[in-house]
């Protein structure tokens, strides 16, 4: 992430906006935030965590400035690689309400691109997750490794265990390796496991189902049998379809001519009715043709009479009509009189007053322009006695400044120091300050190798003591080993047989559980066996009781049937005979004489033949379907005795599987439960007597291997305290020898800078530096201040100066515009007296306005009452000629009237005559509508072919019969016959399709166990994989390691970045817990704690560490970092440490980072090229402001 631009406005000190560029500060890598302290420096680091997260990294409460309502911000940075980056902004909006809490008012993330502004993050909570997903860093670790504020510099050195494994954790998205790859690994784990419960499942499930080889076999064998069947009953069926077509034809003929004749006979009853509709259309059409010349009579005769009625209304009309004329004519003479005379004088009249309408106008203009530059005039007057007095004070104010500024430059020349003296006393400063903290240096030393010496002696003789000790803990050792081995050789081969023992007793138990149960269930399946074959015998039993009973019935079905049929024959020949009458033809031979030989047999006889039939054949299908549920359940019985009869053989399997034999002997028989547990109970007993024994003696083993630890653990110990003691030897005399080396350089130096102090103060005269140096700082500061306010001042008088001049040219230019509005306003006058005068004279006096309108009124009532008049004038004489012209139409019209009305009564005579009627009343009682004459004749026409098409069709069946006949019982019988038929045939393709689909799914369920149970092998292994990988990773046992390997890394670099940094001194390492440990390398290797540094300490190594976890950040690439910002921290340095710190940062500055030092230290400004100067004070503003200066 870099840095582009940075946007604030009412946070802590800043009141006004301000705008930061980062892109000139970061330009040449390296750049300086200054200011003294309170101006707002830190302000800037507060403002970009507030951007980015909402955060102030002080963690600051109150951070809105007290003379502002909200606080504004608003950062531009810029992310990604070479070859691709983006641009984005976060601007945050914080508002301060009435009761002084804090409210959001605005929090978007935008990206900037060519289109313009693109919102992708509305919110606090979007778009702080937004920013932490583009950067990659929370905002606790964002402060830690990007930007460290003041107080949470050395946060990242100080954290420990758990929340730096925490923090690595959340920089390094190390969580995939710790709960997410444990979730997942027990997710997939718990998937796993249920697929194969589900397989199991699965297999159970089929395997209860009764799926076998030996099943699928016996369940052909079945269908076979039943397609054997089907063959016979389908031949059967066959022959009875072809009988019941044939009855079926003839019984639908035999049935359809007893309909026919049936209509026939209602046909014939209506022919009467029929007739009398036909007289009654004739009689009707001849109505309709003398029905015409009756409407004609009739209507000619009222037309004669509304022709005289509007006649005599005509003629009263047309006199009232010649009345009114003469008098309209008389009143419009006497309006074009007066029309002629009055009209010429108004409207010479209406053209002065117009005129002088048009003068009022004018009038007006005249005043308001005269008014104006009434106005104008006032105005000019005003501003030229302002301006006069204005100019009045600029000249006083520039003869004040012109004073100020020769006063200034005496005081400046009087503040400048010779440069030549300025660097000699600068350079003599400071070698005297490095005098100083030589010969400080020099004491230290000392010291510490007066220490030294001393710890050196005590080491020495504590390194003596521990070799007695060594010693005399090694013979202990040897002792103790020596008896372990003697009882590991004694007891290596009871070892041996309690393992074959555990595993025998671990077989035996389990063997003994099996060989119950399969006992157990072999003598249950034995008892199931038996009693299915004693179900069998009795269903055999009486399987042949039932088809005797069926054979029985079907003698006695075929008898009654033959019965019926006689009965039914000889009844048929009495029911011909008895509809025949003399003289018709016979239908079985066509006589027309009929012999009565026939008898009638008694109904009750056949209706008793035919109630036996119907219970024989109940009975015969009860014992059908019997016979049906016995062979059912024969097959089920043997399939399930041959299920039984595999379980036996499973259970056998099993038991010669438990291998007793090599364990019992059995001689060649199926030992009894009892017998197994006896045996099991005495083996119990042979090996708890071993194990009591292998106890004893593995607690002695167990006393001693604890002894030998404990000892070893304490030569461990003492050991390592010996090398120690070793090292702090050779360590400690290398620092003797290091610390001599280094007080005589520093001596050596201290004798140099002595010699150039010398002849510095012989060259300019100066014995205490530091106090002329102070001396020169202070004229500095003077000279500054008196150049900026010498410059203030020369500014304020160049800006007066134009100011007068101004004043000037102003003053000129309202003087000659003033000259001009008095003339203007002298013309306006001569010009408004004229027109006032004329006005009068066109209106004699009136007002214009109501003059006019009074003459307009008078002029548009004459004009209007003549037209009106000679419109009403010539309205009467069109009406009266229309009125004349219909009057005389009206009289032609009754004429001839009067001739058709005579006519028509002729042809009304002529057409009563030639219908044969007798009157026209006669002929309205005959008239028929059409519609209804067609209706009728319709009827008749329809009744006509009805009876036609029925008698022909009487025929036609009568010939396809052919002399055959049929009664509704015979066809009856063979429909039943067949109706059994085709339920048998249909019974049998039901049971064979059913045995089919159990095959068929047999053969896929046989199929599919042999899949599922490939399946579950595979399953198995890789749910046991999976409880291994679940052992492995329990725990954050992973993420500690891969953070802890992370650490480790951070930790070699910062300790190469410390070393560089404090010129080899220092270096940095990790404990046995992960705990920060400092080396002090000139101390000869000596290791402490990291809570034990002093604040420059603290600062230099939270510096390394900073930087080395900012490097990882990098590699990780989850967040490419290309700034690095340091608040404060370098108060705590000296000057050596200083320039040893800006070096390294220098070093570390590229294209790809850039590095932001914020501090009010003084020397640290000269070293760096950019910097932004933070200022609480200019020229009258409020707040911070800031600035750039480049070196």
């Amino acid at each position: 992430m870099k840095p582009r631009k940075l946007i604030i406005k009412g946070l802590n000190s800043f009141v006004e906006e301000q705008t930061i560029d980062f892109e000139i500060l970061t330009a040449k890598g390296l750049f300086g935030i200054f200011g003294p302290t309170g101006s707002g420096k830190s302000t800037i680091l507060d403002a970009i965590t507030l951007a980015l997260y909402g955060d102030i990294s002080r963690d600051s409460k109150e951070y809105i400035n007290s003379f502002c309502n909200g606080v504004s911000v608003s950062y531009e940075f810029e992310i990604g690689s070479a070859g691709y980056r983006k641009i984005y902004i976060a601007d945050r909006v914080v508002n301060k309400d009435k009761n002084g809490l804090y409210k959001l008012k605005t929090c978007r993330l935008l990206e900037k691109n060519g289109e313009g502004l693109i919102p992708i993050a509305e919110g606090a909570r979007e778009v702080k997750a937004k920013v932490e997903e583009i950067i990659g860093l929370k905002s606790e670790d964002f402060t830690r490794s990007v930007v460290l504020p003041q107080g949470r510099f050395s946060d990242f050195l100080k954290l420990s265990g758990v929340d730096r494994r925490n923090m690595l954790e959340r920089i390094f998205n190390l969580k995939k390796y710790g709960i997410v790859l444990s979730d997942k690994i027990k997710k997939e784990r718990k998937i796993r496991n249920e697929e194969l419960s589900v397989l199991n499942t699965r297999i159970d499930s089929i395997n209860v189902r009764g799926v076998s080889k030996e099943n699928y076999k016996l369940i052909e064998d079945e269908i076979n049998l039943l397609k054997a069947k089907e063959v016979s009953i389908r031949n059967e069926k066959e022959n009875i379809d072809k009988e019941y077509e044939h009855y079926n034809n003839l019984w639908s003929l035999k049935s359809e001519l007893l309909n026919y004749e049936d209509k026939q006979k209602e046909l014939l009853k209506e022919k009467c009715v029929m007739d009398e509709k036909s007289c009654k259309v004739a009689k009707g059409r001849r109505a309709n043709l003398v029905k015409p010349f009756i409407d004609d009579y009739i209507e000619t005769e009222e037309s004669l009479l509304n022709l005289k009625k509007q006649y005599t209304s005509t003629e009263l009309s047309l006199k009232d009509l010649e009345k009114d004329i003469e008098k309209s004519k008389k009143s419009y003479e006497e309006a074009l009189i007066l029309k002629d005379k009055e009209l010429p004088i108004l409207i010479e009249k209406e053209t002065q007053v117009k005129r002088a309408l048009d003068l009022e106008k004018v009038i007006e203009d005249l005043k308001r322009d005269r008014d104006e530059l009434r106005y104008n005039f006032i105005i000019i007057r005003d501003k030229l006695n302002k301006l006069n007095l204005l100019e009045e004070k600029t000249k006083i104010i520039i003869s004040e400044s012109s004073a100020s500024i020769k006063d200034l430059e005496n005081k400046i020349e009087d503040c400048r120091v010779d440069p030549e003296i300025r660097a000699k006393v600068l350079k003599g400063s400071i070698i005297y300050m490095e005098r100083v903290k030589k010969g400080e240096e020099k004491d230290k030393l000392q010291n510490r190798y007066n220490k030294i010496y001393k710890d050196l002696a005590k080491c020495k003789e504590e390194k003596v003591l521990l070799e007695d000790i060594i010693i005399n803990i090694e013979k202990d050792i040897n002792e103790i080993e020596q008896k372990l081995k003697a009882i590991e050789n004694n007891f290596s081969k009871d070892k041996d047989n309690s393992v074959d023992l555990e595993k025998k007793d671990t077989y035996l138990s389990m063997a003994v559980t099996q060989y119950e149960e399969i006992i157990t269930s072999t003598n249950k399946i034995e008892g199931d066996i038996e009693s299915i074959k004693i179900r069998n015998v009795q269903i055999s039993y009486k399987k042949v009781d039932l088809e005797n009973q069926k054979e029985l019935l079907k003698v006695k079905l075929n008898k009654v049937t033959k019965e019926i049929e006689s009965l039914n024959k000889e009844n048929l020949a009495y029911s011909i005979l008895e509809d025949l009458k003399e003289g018709d033809s016979c239908p079985v031979c066509g006589s027309t004489h009929h012999i009565k030989y026939a008898e009638s047999k008694d109904e009750s006889l056949i209706l008793e033949s035919n109630n036996l039939k119907e219970g024989y054949e109940g009975e015969l299908l009860k014992v059908e379907n019997d016979l049906k549920d016995i062979e059912s359940n024969i097959i089920k019985n043997q399939t399930l005795e041959e299920t039984y009869l595999g379980e036996l053989k499973k259970l056998k399997f099993r038991l010669e599987s438990l291998n007793l034999n090599d364990f019992i002997d059995l001689e060649g028989k199926v030992p009894s439960s009892e017998e197994i547990y006896e045996y099991y109970e005495d083996f119990k007993k042979e090996h708890e007597k071993i194990k009591e024994s292998r106890e004893l003696h593995e607690k002695e083993k167990e006393g001693l291997e604890d002894e030998l630890k404990e000892k070893k653990d304490i030569l461990s110990i003492k050991k390592l305290n010996y090398e120690k003691i070793k090292s702090e030897l050779n360590s400690e005399e290398k620092s003797l020898s290091n610390i001599k080396e280094d007080i005589d350089e520093i001596l050596e130096n201290i004798k140099s800078s002595d010699s150039i102090l010398k002849d510095i103060t012989e060259e300019i005269n100066i014995e205490d530096f530091m106090l002329e140096s102070k001396s020169i700082t202070e004229k500095d500061k003077l000279l500054s201040r008196f150049q900026n306010e010498n410059k203030e001042l020369k500014q304020r008088l160049d800006k007066y100066q134009k100011e007068n001049e101004q004043y000037k040219r102003d003053i000129n230019s309202l003087n000659i515009e003033k000259a001009k509005i008095e003339e203007a306003g002298k013309e306006k006058k001569s010009i408004l007296d004229k027109y006032v005068s004329e006005r009068e004279i066109l209106t004699d006096g009136k007002d214009a306005k109501s003059y006019i309108k009074e003459i307009i009124d008078k002029k548009q009532f004459i004009i209007t009452e003549e037209a009106d008049l000679k419109r009403l004038l010539e309205e009467l004489n069109v009406k009266k000629i229309s009125l004349n012209d219909n009057y005389i139409s009206l009289k032609q019209n009754m004429i001839n009237l009067k001739d058709k009305m005579i006519k028509c009564q002729d042809n009304l005579l002529n057409a009563l005559k030639e219908n044969q009627f007798e009157s026209k009343e006669e002929v309205i009682t005959f008239v028929l509508d059409e519609t209804k004459i067609i209706a009728l004749e319709n009827e008749i026409e329809n009744h006509e072919r009805l009876l036609n098409d029925v008698q022909s069709n009487i025929k036609n069946i009568n010939l396809k019969l052919n002399g055959e006949d049929i009664n509704k019982e015979f066809f009856e019988e063979v429909k039943c016959k067949r109706s059994y038929l085709s339920d048998r045939l249909e019974e049998l393709i039901k049971s064979i399709a059913s045995k089919d689909q159990v095959l068929k799914d047999m053969k896929r369920d046989l199929k599919e166990l042999k899949r599922i149970q490939e399946d579950q092998k595979g399953m198995a292994y890789l749910c046991s994989n999976l409880d291994e990988l679940t052992k492995l990773i329990e725990g954050n046992k992973f993420v500690e390691y891969v953070a802890q390997s992370q650490l480790k890394y951070i930790c070699i670099e910062a300790s190469k970045r410390l070393k560089d940094i404090t010129r080899g001194r220092y270096a940095l390492e990790l404990d046995e817990n992960g705990g920060f440990i400092m080396r002090d390398d000139f101390n000869g290797g000596y290791r402490r704690s990291a809570s034990t540094l002093s604040g420059g300490e603290t600062f230099l190594t939270s510096l390394a560490l900073a930087l080395s976890l900012s490097s990882q950040i990098q590699l990780k690439g989850s967040a490419p970092l290309e700034f690095f910002f340091l608040d404060e921290g370098f108060g705590s340095l000296d000057n050596s440490l200083i320039d040893t710190v800006i070096s390294s940062l220098e070093s570390l500055r590229s294209d790809k980072l850039s590095i932001g030092l914020i501090s009010h230290v003084e020397d640290l400004k000269n070293r760096v090229p950019i910097k932004l100067i933070v200022d609480n004070y200019s020229g009258g503003k409020m707040g911070s402001f800031v600035k750039i200066e480049l070196t």
